[in-house]
C-alpha cells in the first residue's frame, strides 16, 4: 500500500495514470488508502480526491465501473486501460463515502452531522473549508453556512491540522447522513511501578488517574545529542525535540488546543497509513506516554512517539533512516519542469487598444492594464516553473510581456490583437471576435499536431463593476450549454476577411452533448480556481454573496454567454472577473503588485491541480 508518493519522472504518456501525475506540483505529495483489492481512494494537494483502480480486462470492465461510477454508460472512457485515476466527481454517491473514509480515518457522523479531522496544511497538501463543503454538501458555497454553526464558533477559513470540524446534518448530501461509529481506543493496560530513579525518566508526570509508562528492559541506547533534540522538522511542521530512555528513543511532542491524538499525531508523524495500525499506532503511543484515554489529553501534554514509528523525515538528522529520503529528493528545476509538460493554456487579457474596459480614473487604475499585468505574471510562473506552452491573444509593442510593478497606470493605447497581420484593438466587438477566432485557429492547429483537446485551457483575464461598490472578489463565467446555442450568424463584416483567422470561418453549432460537456469541464476548472483563490496564502477574496460561478449573463431583458467563450472551441474555457473595479477595497488590491502576483500564483496553481486530476 503506497501512502505517500513522491513524483519524480514519468517515462511517457502511456497510461492514463501518468497522464493524471504529470501536472503534480514541485513539494506536492499523493495519499492513498485502499477501499478493495486493486481499488484505491487517492488525494492530492489536500483537496483534490479520485478513486485510483487497475480495471480487469474485456467485458468484465464494463461491471466493475459500475460499481464506482454515477454514470455507469461512461465505462467506456477507460475502456483498455491498465490503470486509471476516476475524479471525485464522477464516481457514484457510495463511492464518494467510501472515499471520503478511507482519507480521513478520523471522521465520523452522528446526530449533530459530519465531523471532520482536518489532516492536511503541509507539503502534502492544504484543505479548504470549500473543499470539504464541497465534498459533503455539493456546494462549496455552504462553507460560510458551516462555519456559522455553533460547534465552529471562534473558527476561521484557515484550517490547521488535527482541528475538528462539523458540518451540520440539515447541509450534508443524503449519503454524507448516514451514521458511523469510530472505535473506541483500548483501554491502556495497568503499569507497574517504575523503579528507576526520577531524575532517569523523561516521560510525562503521570496524573491522577493515570499510570505512569513502563520501565521496560531494553539494550543501552544512544542518547540525541543537544543538535538532535532541536533537530530541525520540514517547512510548516510543528516542533519535536528527541530524547531517549531505557524504552528507547523517541520524539516529544507538545499537544495544542483542539487537536486529537489520532489526527495530530499518529496521521501527522508516522509513517503508517492503514486505519488498523493507526489505530494500534495510537494505544502505543499512549502508553509509552502514559495516557489512558485519548480523549482526555491536556493542552501541552507531553507526547512520547516511539522513533521507530516516524516517517523518515521526522527522524532526526543523523538517523540512517532519514539520509535516503534526503537523498531521494531530485533537482527542482527536474520536477518542476515535468509539471503540466504537454498541456497549453490560452490566455486572454481583457479589452486594451482604444477600449480601457471598467476604469476608475481617480485611482488611475484601468481594467485592460490591470488584467494585461495579471496574464503576464502567470505567462511568467507558467514559463520558468512548468512545462506548459502557453498561447496570449494580446501584445503590448512598448512594454512586451514584462510585469509591472506601478499601483496606478497610464492608459496607453498600444496593446494589439496577434491575428495575421495585427489587428490594433480599435473596435471592441470586433476585438472580442477576433479573439475567440485567434482561440479555434490554435485550437484547430494543435488537435492536427495530435494534441488532446482536454489538455488545453482557455482564459480570458477581466475586472468587473458591479453593483455600486458593495461586492468584492472574484467569479467566473463559463460557457452556458442551454446559452450557447448559435442563433444568428457572425462575422459578416468585410473587416473580418482581413485577418488568416478570421477569413472564410464559419461558426459552427456543437451538439446539446458537446456543448453539457464543456460546461461540465469549464465548470470544474472555475470550482478549482475559486478555491484556489481562496485557499492562497493569503487567502485572497471571491464573491460570497451570490454563486460565484455562472453560465450566462441577463442584461436589458437579454439572456448571453460572453462571445470569447460563447463560440470558442476549446472545451475548458472560462471569463475570469479578478476584482470589482467599483469597490475602493478591490481596488487596493489591484493597485498592488504583490495582490497581482498572489492572483496569477493562485491561477497556475488551479492549473496544475485541475491537470493532475
Amino acid at each position: 500500500m503506497l501512502s505517500r508518493v513522491r513524483i519524480g519522472r514519468c517515462p511517457g504518456m502511456l497510461l492514463l495514470w501518468c497522464a493524471f501525475l504529470v501536472g503534480v506540483a514541485h513539494g506536492s505529495v499523493v495519499v492513498q488508502e485502499p477501499i478493495a483489492e486493486g481499488v484505491v481512494a487517492g488525494i492530492q494537494r489536500g483537496r483534490v480526491l479520485y478513486l485510483d483502480c487497475r480495471p480487469p480486462e474485456g467485458d468484465a470492465a464494463k461491471a466493475f465501473f459500475a460499481r464506482y461510477l454515477a454514470e455507469p454508460e461512461r465505462w467506456t472512457d477507460y475502456r483498455g486501460r491498465l490503470r486509471v485515476a476516476i475524479p471525485f466527481n464522477r464516481l457514484n454517491d457510495k463511492t464518494r463515502r467510501a472515499v471520503l473514509e478511507a482519507i480521513f480515518p478520523a471522521d465520523y457522523v452522528d446526530e449533530d452531522g459530519w465531523w471532520h479531522t482536518v489532516l492536511f496544511n503541509d507539503e502534502r497538501g492544504v484543505e479548504t473549508l470549500w473543499s470539504l463543503s464541497e465534498w459533503l454538501t455539493g456546494l462549496g458555497t455552504r462553507h460560510r453556512e458551516i462555519l456559522a454553526d455553533e460547534h465552529n464558533r471562534g473558527m476561521g477559513e484557515d484550517l490547521t491540522v488535527g482541528q475538528r470540524i462539523l458540518v451540520p446534518a440539515r447541509l450534508l448530501l443524503p449519503i454524507m447522513k448516514v451514521p458511523s461509529h469510530r472505535p473506541a481506543p483500548a483501554p491502556a493496560p495497568e503499569r507497574k511501578p517504575t523503579t528507576a530513579p526520577a531524575e532517569e525518566h523523561s516521560g510525562p508526570k503521570s496524573k491522577p488517574g493515570k499510570a505512569s509508562p513502563p520501565e521496560e528492559k531494553s539494550p543501552p541506547v544512544k542518547t540525541p545529542s543537544e543538535d538532535e533534540k532541536s533537530a530541525p522538522v520540514p517547512p510548516g511542521a510543528p516542533p519535536l525535540s528527541y530524547d531517549a530512555d531505557t524504552g528507547g528513543t523517541y520524539a516529544v511532542y507538545h499537544m495544542r488546543k483542539g487537536e486529537a491524538l489520532f489526527s495530530s499525531v499518529v496521521a501527522r508523524f508516522t509513517s503508517v497509513r492503514n486505519k488498523k495500525d493507526m489505530l494500534r499506532a495510537c494505544e502505543t503511543i499512549m502508553r509509552r506516554s502514559g495516557i489512558r484515554d485519548d480523549r482526555d489529553i491536556d493542552v501541552g501534554a507531553r507526547i512520547l512517539i516511539p522513533i521507530e514509528l516516524l516517517s523518515d523525515r521526522y527522524r532526526p538528522k543523523s538517523a540512517e533512516a532519514r539520509k535516503p529520503h534526503e537523498a531521494v529528493r531530485p533537482p527542482e528545476e527536474d520536477v518542476v519542469k515535468r509539471d503540466l509538460e504537454g498541456i497549453v493554456i490560452m490566455l486572454d487579457p481583457g479589452h486594451g487598444g482604444r477600449d480601457p474596459g471598467a476604469m476608475h480614473s481617480a485611482s488611475k487604475l484601468y481594467e485592460d492594464e490591470i488584467c494585461y499585468d495579471i496574464v503576464c505574471r502567470i505567462k511568467k510562473i507558467l514559463e520558468r516553473d512548468t512545462g506548459a506552452s502557453v498561447i496570449l491573444t494580446v501584445e503590448d509593442p512598448s512594454q512586451g510581456y514584462r510585469t509591472s510593478e506601478r499601483s496606478t497606470f497610464t492608459h496607453d493605447e498600444d496593446e494589439r490583437l496577434l491575428t495575421t497581420p495585427f489587428y490594433d484593438n480599435t473596435n471592441d466587438s470586433v476585438s472580442a471576435s477576433l479573439r475567440w477566432c485567434l482561440a479555434n485557429a490554435a485550437y484547430e492547429r494543435l488537435v492536427k499536431e495530435g494534441v488532446d483537446e482536454r489538455k488545453m485551457l482557455f482564459a480570458s483575464v477581466h475586472c468587473d463593476w458591479l453593483d455600486r461598490g458593495k461586492m468584492r472578489g472574484a467569479m467566473v463565467y463559463v460557457p452556458g450549454a442551454r446559452y450557447s446555442v448559435v442563433k444568428y450568424p457572425v462575422l459578416t463584416k468585410a473587416v473580418y476577411r482581413r485577418y488568416a483567422e478570421s477569413k472564410n470561418r464559419k461558426v459552427e453549432t456543437p451538439s446539446r452533448a458537446t456543448r453539457q460537456r464543456n460546461e461540465a469541464l469549464s465548470r470544474d476548472f472555475a470550482r478549482t480556481l475559486l478555491a484556489s483563490i481562496a485557499s492562497h496564502r493569503p487567502p485572497l477574496k471571491i464573491h460570497r454573496d451570490n454563486e460565484p460561478i455562472r453560465n450566462v449573463i441577463h442584461n436589458g431583458g437579454k439572456s448571453y454567454v460572453p462571445a470569447v467563450i460563447r463560440y470558442n472551441k476549446v472545451p475548458t474555457r472560462v471569463l475570469v472577473e479578478a476584482a470589482n473595479l467599483s469597490n475602493s477595497t478591490d481596488r487596493r488590491r489591484v493597485a498592488d503588485p504583490k495582490w497581482r502576483q498572489w492572483f496569477a500564483e493562485a491561477f497556475v496553481d488551479a492549473v496544475k491541480t485541475y491537470f493532475a486530476r
